[in-house]
């Protein structure tokens, strides 16, 4: 990725100005008629010259705009936009000043904006407005990710925009040097994109307005503002070189699949470790033969800005490394541990989710290797509980499973866990094989996929199926996806976002659980949470099969507004 800086923009705080008939994107889903008159403020002359407008200092993000305002006395501005198609207000908070500098985001590409100055002068009851400025954006670039918008309804929809990243494979092999951050309308049309330049994972929206994530090769987490310039970038420096002189060193192997913001600008990511173990079993066709092998094992790591690790947990110190499941046996790592000469690595647990707990210290990993998810005390260790099949668990684990309640099937190899409102617990459950070895697979063919809500009794150790959608109905296909997947109670309207991430198929649509395959795809999609749900939103990002490229998506994030993004930008 090209590290460029923005413009210099004025800083100022977070005080809002607010006048009758001026709003924003927040809280809406559509952008809102323009206001023709400011109610209560008289019209003078307060623009010193005409504004001016440029376009976006980085050509790898080139949906922004940077409108520049002189004026006569102190002023806040607003922006009139009009696309032919829709019109709006856009007002970030400022404090008044004679210079401004106004970042103006969520533009469809390939479109000619008229754009008017607005400019308040609350504290004498004025305004003034420009002629207005024209600026066409670039239409999206020729190797952008196919999306199509099958299905939209607004009005039953979270508001917001949605924000994922899209990585590609090229002839079956996973380019690294390919990858996109992109935001969504509730029309499924673009409003933000970032050409990062490599392939990525999971995105964290940072109370600053930058967003963190991770390359997807696991060896670094990466702070960038909407402008797409690099803020910092922290590496784990166990393994291989330092990316660039500025990177931040961390002591750890990987940094992998989950990183989290967390307070006074630390970190919590997860993290691995190999060990060379006596005892591991070399296949899984031959349960009852134990053989050495080079097994990598999650690490849990807290850090500060400055890369200085406080805490660690390692699993290998509280989990059975006896206890094998499907997956167990892959090379997922050896890429990443190759600078080792280690030419063979085993996946004994492959964490995939970190959730912070309203509990001090308690958190709860999901594991996707052994097919469970845990409640642990990240300072000490202490299992509080284990969700999942039984199979396989000896003293002392086995006293920490939780019992199931009704009849339902288990989660298997889920993704993406979550908390609710509720209390309950939501997660995409893949649902890779659905036994624990030497127990017959369920084939790919005969698989489902699903989203799944729990809820658990801590003081019974019980846990029941209070909810859950696998699709199968009239307007909604069953679905399986081996791998990546996520499901995000929205906050507003209690509708459930969900990432079907890596569909996997054979020709003729046969579902694969075989990574890559002869055909992949993805798609984003909400719908409503109860008895009946209805599909209020989706878009699939996929190429016809015949063109050998296939396309994944690892989590996505409903993000309510885009005003604190330009006002990130303009404070720096």
């Amino acid at each position: 990725m090209k590290q460029l800086t923005l413009y210099c923009l004025v800083a100022f705080s977070v005080l809002s100005l607010c006048c009758p008939g001026c709003s924003s994107d927040s809280n809406r889903n559509t952008p809102i008629p323009a206001q023709q008159s400011v109610a209560g403020l008289q019209q003078a002359k307060l623009l010193g010259s005409p504004p001016t407008i440029s376009e976006s200092p980085n050509p790898l993000a080139p949906l922004m705009a940077v409108v520049e305002v002189s004026a006569t006395t102190p002023v806040v501005v607003a922006l009139e936009v009009n696309d032919g198609e829709r019109e709006w207000v856009w007002r970030p908070k400022m404090l008044p000043a004679r210079h401004q500098k106004v970042v103006l985001l969520g533009m469809h590409p390939d479109q000619t904006h008229q754009i008017v100055v607005r400019v308040e002068d609350s504290a004498n009851q004025r305004f003034d407005r420009s002629e207005p400025l024209e600026f066409i954006t670039p239409p999206l670039p020729k190797y952008f990710p196919p999306l199509e918008t099958t299905i939209s309804k607004p009005e039953q929809m979270e508001p917001g925009y949605t924000l994922f990243p899209v990585n590609v494979w090229d002839n079956n092999v996973d380019r690294m040097d390919y990858g996109y951050m992109i935001m969504l309308d509730a029309a499924g049309r673009v409003v933000w994109y970032l050409d990062t330049g490599h392939r990525t994972a999971s995105i964290e929206v940072m109370e600053n307005g930058h967003l963190l994530y991770n390359h997807a090769r696991y060896r670094r987490m990466i702070e960038v503002s909407l402008a797409g310039e690099i803020i910092r970038q922290w590496h784990a420096a166990n393994i291989g070189a330092s990316p660039n002189k500025d990177s931040i060193p961390v002591d750890c192997d990987t940094l992998h699949h989950e990183i989290l913001p967390l307070e006074d600008d630390r970190f919590m990511a997860l993290s691995t470790r190999m060990r060379r173990l006596k005892d591991y079993y070399p296949e899984p066709a031959n349960l009852r033969k134990r053989a050495e092998a080079d097994v990598v094992g999650d690490e849990i790591v807290e850090f500060g800005a400055d890369g200085k690790v406080t805490s660690k947990l390692n699993l290998f110190d509280h989990l059975d490394t006896t206890r094998l499941s499907n997956g167990a046996f892959g090379n997922f790592w050896n890429n990443k541990y190759e600078e080792t000469g280690v030419k063979n690595t085993e996946d004994w647990s492959h964490a995939n989710a970190i959730v912070r707990t309203a509990e001090k210290d308690w958190i709860i990993l999901s594991l996707r290797h052994q097919d469970c998810l845990i409640k642990m005390n990240f300072a000490t260790g202490e299992i509080r509980w284990i969700l999942g099949d039984p199979s396989g668990w000896e003293s002392p684990w086995k006293e920490k499973l939780l019992t199931k309640v009704g009849d339902w099937t288990w989660p298997y190899h889920q993704h993406g866990p979550q908390l609710t409102s509720r209390g309950t617990l939501l997660m995409y459950d893949n649902g890779n094989f659905r036994s624990i070895p030497p127990a017959e697979k369920t084939l790919a063919k005969d698989n489902f996929s699903r989203v799944l809500e729990l809820e658990i009794d801590e003081e019974a150790m019980t846990v029941k199926n209070v909810w859950e959608y696998r699709g199968g109905e009239k307007d909604h296909a069953s679905f399986y996806t081996p791998f990546y997947g996520e499901a995000d109670e929205l906050p507003i309207t209690g509708n459930i976002l969900i990432t079907d991430g890596g569909h996997i198929e054979l020709k003729g649509g046969i579902p694969s659980d075989k990574i890559p395959s002869d055909y992949q795809w993805a798609r984003v999609f909400e719908i409503t949470h109860g008895k009946t749900p209805e599909l209020v939103w989706e878009v699939k990002v996929a190429s016809p099969p015949a063109k050998n490229v296939g396309w994944s998506i690892y989590r996505s994030e409903r993000i309510s507004s885009l005003l604190p993004f330009a006002e990130s930008l303009m404070r720096e």
